[in-house]
Formats: C-alpha cells, sequence, structure tokens
C-alpha cells in the first residue's frame, strides 16, 4: 500500500500542474493534448490501484496459503503429511515444537517417548521398561522432529522391543504408500507411554494421572495421529479410565470396544482379542484405536508377530474403508 500511497501523491501534483498549464494556454489544440494527457495520467492512476491492491491480495492469500500448509501437517493424506513437514521453514519448525511441548509433564519432554509432532501412526506402551541404556541422553530429552526422523525410533535394545516397533510402523505405514523409505516411515511415527517409569514388568507400572491425561491430550489434538496401536495397555487402561478421559483427550469406553471391527486371536485353544474403537480427533478425523492382546513381547503376540501385523492391517483397512 506504500507504493499506491506515493503514486496518489504524485499523481495529484501532476494533475495540478497539468490545470495550471491549461489555463495559460491560448491555443485550442495545445488545450487538447493537455486534456489527453490528464486522461492517460488519470488512467494510469486507476490502473495502478488496482495493480497495487491486487499485490496485495496475492500476498494476502499467500500467507493464508501457508497457513493452511501448517494445518496440513496433520492431514487425513500421509503423503501431504510427509511432504508439509519436509517444506517447512526452521522457524516455522522450531514454534510448532515448542507449542506441542508446552504443556509437558516433565520437561524438556518425558523419557522414552520418541515422536515426531505429526505421527499418522502412534504406538502406546505403559512404559519406556528396562530396556533402554539409562546414558542414552537422546532418549531422555529429545524432543518431538519435524520432517526428520526422531533417533528415538532407532533404538536397537537387548530384548528385540524397538525391531519389532519398526517391523509394525513399517508394515502399517507402506499400506498407505508402499513407495516410502525406512527413514519416511519413521518421520510418520511416533511412540508414547502411559508412564516414565523404568519397570521391567507391566504389572509393576503405576500410572500417573497427569502423565496419562497429557497423552490423551497429546493425541487427540497436538500430534493427532490417525492410527493408535495400544500395546500391552489396555488392563491398566480399563482400571484407570477417568486418568485417560479428560477434557480436550480422546475419550473412549474401554468397555465398549467396536465389535465389528475387532478380531479374535485364536492361540493355544485360548481366544484373544484385537480390541478396536474409533474415535474423532480435534480436526474431527477418524482415529482408529487398536488394543493389542498383549505386549508385543509376551505370547500369544511373541511367536505370531508378523500375523498380529496382518490383522492389525486389515483392521485398519477395513474401518477406513467403513
Amino acid at each position: 500500500m506504500r507504493n499506491l500511497r506515493n503514486y496518489i501523491i504524485a499523481s495529484i501534483f501532476g494533475i495540478a500542474l497539468i490545470i495550471l498549464a491549461y489555463n495559460q494556454i491560448d491555443s485550442s489544440i495545445l488545450k487538447w493534448v493537455v486534456i489527453v494527457i490528464l486522461i492517460l495520467l488519470i488512467f494510469a492512476f486507476i490502473g495502478s490501484g488496482f495493480e497495487d491492491l491486487t499485490f496485495e491480495k496475492k500476498k494476502k492469500l499467500k500467507e493464508q496459503s501457508l497457513d493452511h500448509d501448517e494445518t496440513e501437517l496433520w492431514s487425513e493424506d500421509i503423503n501431504r503429511r510427509l511432504k508439509v513437514a519436509k517444506n517447512l521453514s526452521q522457524e516455522d519448525k522450531k514454534r510448532i515444537v515448542s507449542n506441542i511441548s508446552s504443556n509437558v509433564p516433565e520437561k524438556p519432554w518425558p523419557y522414552g517417548m520418541p515422536t515426531s509432532v505429526n505421527p499418522y501412526v502412534c504406538i502406546v506402551g505403559l512404559s519406556p521398561g528396562n530396556s533402554p541404556n539409562l546414558h542414552d541422553l537422546f532418549y531422555t530429552t529429545s524432543l518431538p522432529t519435524i520432517g526428520e526422523a526422531h533417533q528415538g525410533l532407532k533404538y536397537n535394545d537387548t530384548k528385540d522391543y524397538w525391531n519389532r516397533v519398526r517391523k509394525l510402523l513399517y508394515a502399517i505405514i507402506r499400506d498407505k504408500n508402499e513407495n516410502l523409505s525406512q527413514e519416511d516411515c519413521l518421520i510418520m511415527s511416533g511412540h508414547l507411554n502411559l508412564d516414565i517409569g523404568r519397570e521391567g514388568e507391566g504389572s509393576n507400572v503405576i500410572l500417573k494421572e497427569h502423565i496419562v491425561g497429557w497423552v490423551s491430550n497429546l493425541i487427540y489434538e497436538k500430534i493427532k495421529p490417525l492410527v493408535v496401536i495400544l500395546n500391552g495397555t489396555y488392563g491398566k487402561l480399563k482400571d484407570y479410565e477417568h486418568y485417560w478421559n479428560v477434557e480436550n483427550g480422546i475419550n473412549i469406553n474401554w468397555n465398549e470396544p467396536n465389535e465389528k471391527l475387532s478380531k479374535e486371536f485364536v492361540k493355544s485353544n485360548k481366544i484373544y482379542k484385537f480390541r478396536v474403537w474409533i474415535k474423532l480427533n480435534k480436526f474431527h478425523q477418524k482415529v482408529i484405536v487398536i488394543s493389542w492382546p498383549n505386549h508385543f513381547t509376551r505370547p500369544p503376540i511373541k511367536g505370531n508377530f508378523d500375523e498380529a501385523i496382518n490383522i492389525t492391517r486389515d483392521i485398519i483397512k477395513e474401518a477406513q474403508i467403513d
């Protein structure tokens, strides 16, 4: 608008000089020349105004487009999520991470919860357990990433847990785009826990309300994954439902899974179950929540991990069609 203002001042001054010159001219021909010049100047003035306004409009639309792109960090299209994440400026990335981590229960970020800010798939376990090396600082302090894989998701532990995590993540994400690299798959992944303790047994985990509620809120309105895999957490969540079902959290009635989508898993004459819930996040996007029958490294999952992965993939495909 500054250019437009300067042009108005110059045009008014020019018109005044032309009118003054017109009054001093006796020849009718010269007067017509002056009139034509005046008309051309007026048209130029109008055109410049439109041009300047169009520029301002385009600038505003561009700004709105950038804002729109940022919201598409959490698009339902995994390819869009990935592309936008990779193309954000460092300044925007820093601001978004700051927002995501603004209400963390443990600063700078809770122990053992590696994730991107916009994972398509998020696994939720009970606690980091005693598998990680306590001296691995990235595992304790690293903030969420944008457009790059979190190093915590590349961890190699002695109990083969993280290898199983990655195998599951690759399988689910490549059902959306089979050409994605392992790195891209991890960019679209996250792993949270209901506690930050280092207990080796799930029965020893004592849930804390502020951490469980924060995880529920994080999933609902901040990182917004579209697939959530619960790894050995069903019993605890059922017992501590009020911890999870907080205001602005992804509220779930653990006693009422979707029977149509839930699948039986029969092993050693015992019937286990993959329980499923379909919920909406803050963007009103469908979130598929799948509770596995047991921890990834425990029976009946331990010896049948590939089969469990395929059941999970089938559930997701069916739920996304439904």
